[in-house]
């Protein structure tokens, strides 16, 4: 702990190891931790904010708020950009998903911690949560991003067909379904808007052979409808 004060120690050192490693488990407590990122010799943005995201998986609930706020609150855009890292593992517990752990928890409270905050801009970064969340099958995420009114989608938005990317894992495709429910049943999403490959949600889900999902997007009258033999080709 008072090696933190000895001039010659250099708390940066590999990339901010010593915060990183105090991060992982907080075993040395919140104290300690607080004092690492005080230092003026750390950057706590280093590596990809790296710091926030240890905070924000820690398993106990008191650390995770304490650290991954106080943390949030010394990066600019620092709230949002944690919002955006808690979509990409905060799953619903399902069934089907065999491997929802303590981190999918973690993140999916931390997820909620962020966007109950006025200073959170859940379409920061282009919408980047939510794209976020359609692709990692954070149905919850997707919901609550969809009913926050300070939430404004370009029209442009490719959430759709990152929900549909996920084509070989079998344990999503029931939560894929609901995102893409959730998601048409948003007039600001465009079913037909085209990756930079020039393939549209339909496409995706044609590939991945999911029938519900194909059905689902033929009975959107947004749907070009010279794509309705896209059953025959199942």
């Amino acid at each position: 702990y008072h090696l933190l004060d000895d001039p010659n120690v250099d708390p940066s050192a590999n990339n901010n190891m010593i915060l990183h490693h105090a991060l992982s488990r907080c075993y040395m407590g919140v104290d300690f931790v607080k004092k690492i990122l005080k230092d003026t010799r750390i950057d706590i943005t280093a590596d990809d904010n790296t710091a926030l995201s240890y905070a924000i998986y820690l398993p106990n609930k008191d650390d995770r708020i304490i650290l991954s706020t106080y943390i949030a609150e010394r990066i600019q855009n620092g709230i949002s950009i944690g919002l955006t890292m808690a979509a990409c593992s905060a799953y619903n517990d399902y069934d089907s998903l065999k491997t929802y752990t303590y981190s999918n928890y973690a993140a999916s409270k931390m997820f909620k911690h962020f966007l109950n905050d006025p200073k959170c801009n859940p379409s920061f970064n282009d919408n980047e949560a939510l794209k976020n969340a359609s692709q990692c099958g954070s149905i919850e995420a997707v919901e609550l991003l969809l009913k926050d009114p300070r939430l404004l989608l370009e029209s442009n938005n490719e959430s759709i067909i990152l929900s549909l990317q996920n084509k070989n894992d079998d344990r999503l495709r029931p939560i894929l379904f609901d995102i893409t429910r959730l998601l048409l049943e948003d007039k600001r999403i465009d079913p037909t808007i085209r990756d930079k490959d020039g393939k549209s949600a339909l496409d995706h889900a044609r590939e991945a052979k999911h029938e519900k999902i194909i059905e689902l997007l033929m009975a959107d009258p947004r749907v070009n409808p010279l794509l309705n033999n896209a059953k025959a080709k199942l």
